[in-house]
């Protein structure tokens, strides 16, 4: 995924007048590997550019997320998940249009977590089982008939 875009800001902050206008982009990718044995593996992360929003400047972040799986089994999978590996969400910007002042702000909410899921499939798999896989048009004319 990614996304391009453009924030414009014009309005009146205390007595001074203010007109901001920025680029930022944003990306997310992920990518998956199966490992034999039954492991699979998987890292995902995005990056956000700097934005600029009325008299704020939020400073770029990034993070990046790894999770491990291991099939147990037919019906067990159990899953470790390491979200903001390298602690980089660290959410920091600067405070313009202040007058005769400069102003900066960090942001360091621990966004670091780990998580363990077990899954378990209870019932059997039907075999042979057929997926609905109808088209708009093709539903809709079935409709029209009935």
């Amino acid at each position: 995924y990614a996304e391009l875009g453009n924030i414009t800001s014009r309005g009146t902050f205390y007595t001074t007048s203010i007109h901001t206008s920025g680029t930022y982009g944003f990306i997310m990718g992920s990518a998956r590997a199966m490992v034999p044995g039954g492991w699979t593996v998987e890292l995902n992360g995005n990056y956000r550019s700097r934005i600029w929003d009325a008299q704020f400047v939020i400073l770029d972040l990034w993070q990046t997320n790894m999770a491990v799986q291991k099939k147990l089994s037919t019906k067990a999978t159990l899953k470790v998940a390491f979200n903001d590996m390298f602690y980089s969400r660290k959410i920091r910007g600067t405070i313009g249009s202040l007058a005769t002042a400069d102003a900066g702000w960090v942001n360091r909410n621990d966004s670091r977590n780990v998580g363990i899921t077990f899954s378990y499939r209870f019932g059997k798999t039907i075999a042979g089982q057929e997926k609905y896989e109808a088209k708009g048009a093709e539903a809709e004319k079935n409709r029209v008939k009935g």
